[in-house]
């Protein structure tokens, strides 16, 4: 039977409740038996006091500490020895309550009966004390029998006085010998459980906080939310702890990308690094679909910035840091609606200040040679198109929508253009991919060099076209999340598969580790159960596994069978369509249902239209925005 949820507010009020009844009385108790005395002791150390007769007493000024400094030969060195005592013990006290608080902070299995262990010394210790002393006949007597045994008025002298007589039986010495270590124990207990108690209720406090954190929109809190499993792994429920945690989490976005905040100035390396130039984000989102791209997905809706935002902030930058190049950054920069006025007014200054304008993410059926003339005003090099897919047949699966047309187009231009080096980005192990679809990877790059040498006015030097085919990772919030990878063995045999169909010089195939990606592939899809790998992966010393000489895939098959993973279970299962997927409580603004129709789509080859053509329905129109492509959002 399931424990019902308790409410937050519910939490909180006990928790703090909790807390305050357990410092209350040391407070108390802190003021009345020791600040209370120590204040008169002090004002009694500067008097004579007689007791003889009565309490009386004289002012006598320092004349007392005169004579414990310098009179009495035993107040130093025993002074010096209770500070030694202090300064060793009353730390060492205070770092133990302090961990074993954190400890019994945590959420475990029978956590009520630990702390118990610890708070009982306190509570049990004050009550024998103070029933011990009461006018009551028994406890009375009991209190003599346990004075005449020379045991403290504690419980485990009570239990001690109780169970060990007086005789020297070797019974009584084996007792005398155990209560002797629980007494040490207690001690300790008893030294601790005061600062364990302040310490937890101090910590105690910090937890609301997180529950107010979590009822903030957009804000996921992992810890208030309970997992449930099916007998073979997948997940059965993900329900909120507490009745006032939201069950679903919505993304929160930026409607005016106008108003958002961007820096002025930049951290300047002292080194040249990967990202040595200005990079301005000229807007959030995608008019596109491509049903393997997670970003596409979740930064919906299109929400763009204005030129004249733009340009005021790529001078600011240009003045602050001294760059020579500006980089224009958005998943589509071609895509982008105002792409020829911000380009103009760039242009404008960058040219005389001899700063390089780089656009990239340029899509082929975009781009064109007023583009091309822009970006090649200061710099030369090559350009990057990605068709993603060999074939117009698994360019439509992935909703692609770019032809070999569009993209020997764009390669003519930009030969025109003086370009020579071209790179093309493919995906292996997609959806329904088939040798032929591997052949069409060959044929367009061949098709490209064909295409150069056809282009009048062209550079008087050879072509060089560079494939760069990446290993397909399916990922949360897009169409293909339901999707398995390739196994390893299967991208391996893919790669080599498209290396013996190059047989052009001028062509250059690059790809990636299918090692790492299925590395990728496990965490892109798992669940919270891999935070146990992370923390073990940590653990053996595992750092920057996606530089090549640091990547160990052995290590990583240790690491998961270690903490009885599966990879396969995440990486290489196809998820069904009513399962309950990890992040399915989070909203991004996607509706689920509009993904499975994208996936259904996909194994048609049916493609979809851009946002900017007709609304799909995806959903994001309900998250807003301002100067969006989203033909829901411009009604």
């Amino acid at each position: 039977m399931a424990r019902k949820n308790k409410k937050k507010k519910t939490l909180a009020f006990k928790n703090a409740v909790a807390g305050y009844l357990f410092i209350a009385p040391f407070i108390v108790g802190f003021i009345l038996f020791l600040v209370v005395p120590l204040v008169q002791s002090l004002r009694m150390s500067f008097s004579t006091v007689e007791l003889e007769g009565g309490l009386s007493m004289t002012w006598a000024g320092l004349e007392n500490y005169r004579q414990a400094f310098l009179v009495d030969e035993k107040f130093v060195p025993s002074l010096i020895s209770e500070l030694v005592k202090m300064l060793t013990n009353v730390p060492a006290t205070l770092i133990f309550s302090f961990f074993i608080a954190l400890l019994l902070n945590q959420s475990f299995k029978g956590r009520g009966a630990v702390r118990a262990i610890f708070f009982l010394p306190v509570i049990l210790s004050s009550g024998v004390i103070v029933g011990l002393e009461s006018g009551n006949t028994l406890l009375a007597d009991m209190k003599d029998a346990i004075e005449a045994t020379n045991n403290n008025t504690s419980i485990t002298g009570v239990l001690e006085s109780i169970l060990i007589t007086s005789d020297s039986s070797p019974m009584s010495q084996m007792f005398s010998y155990v209560f002797d270590i629980i007494n040490s124990v207690y001690d300790i207990a008893i030294a601790s459980g005061i600062q364990i108690i302040i310490f937890l209720s101090a910590l105690q406090t910090i937890s609301p906080s997180m529950f107010e954190a979590a009822k903030i929109e957009g804000i996921y809190v992992p810890s208030l939310y309970e997992v449930s499993y099916h007998g073979d792994g997948t997940i059965s429920s993900v329900s909120p702890k507490y009745d006032d945690i939201p069950v679903t989490i919505r993304k929160r976005i930026v409607k005016d990308m106008d108003k958002a905040p961007y820096p002025k100035t930049l951290v300047m390396p002292f080194i040249q690094t990967v990202q040595d130039k200005i990079t301005l984000e000229v807007y959030r989102g995608c008019i596109r679909g491509c049903r393997f791209c997670q970003a596409g997905m979740v930064w919906r809706p299109v929400r763009e910035k204005s030129p004249k935002v733009l340009c005021e902030a790529a001078m600011t930058l240009a003045d602050a840091t001294g760059y020579d190049e500006l980089t224009l950054s958005s998943l589509s920069i071609s895509d982008y609606s105002c792409i020829e006025t911000l380009t103009d007014e760039l242009l404008a200054w960058t040219d005389e200040r001899k700063i390089s304008l780089s656009l990239p993410s340029l899509r082929v059926d975009s781009f064109t040679k007023e583009l091309m003339d822009k970006i090649s005003t200061v710099r030369t090099g090559s350009l990057t198109f990605a068709p993603e897919a060999g074939t117009q047949r698994l360019r439509d699966v992935i909703n692609k929508n770019v032809k070999k047309e569009d993209l020997l187009r764009a390669c003519r231009v930009a030969f025109e253009g003086g370009k020579s080096q071209v790179k093309l980005y493919f995906m292996q192990g997609l959806p329904t991919e088939t040798n032929e679809d591997l052949d069409g990877i060959a044929g367009l790059a061949e098709s490209v060099i064909d295409e150069y040498y056809r282009t009048p006015g062209r550079p008087k030097k050879a072509p060089g076209v560079t494939i760069s085919a990446a290993c397909f990772i399916p990922k949360p919030f897009t169409p293909f999340q339901w999707e398995p990878q390739c196994d390893m063995e299967t991208l391996a045999e893919k790669q080599r598969y498209l290396t013996g169909k190059i047989t052009d010089r001028k062509i250059k195939y690059n790809y990636h580790d299918a090692r790492v990606s299925r590395i990728e592939a496990v965490f892109a899809r798992g669940d919270r159960k891999l935070n146990a790998a992370l923390a073990e992966a940590h653990r053996m010393g595992m750092r920057f596994d996606s530089w090549d000489e640091h990547f160990d895939y052995e290590k990583w098959l240790e690491v998961f069978a270690s903490v009885g993973i599966d990879p396969a279970f995440y990486a290489n299962r196809e998820f069904g369509e009513d399962e309950i997927l990890p992040w399915d409580n989070i909203d991004i603004g996607v509706d689920k249902k509009f993904l499975l129709r994208e996936r259904h789509r996909a194994h048609k080859a049916i493609p979809t239209k851009n946002c900017r053509e007709t609304c799909n329905g995806c959903g994001a129109d309900k998250l807003g925005g301002e100067r969006s492509c989203c033909p829901s959002l411009r009604k």
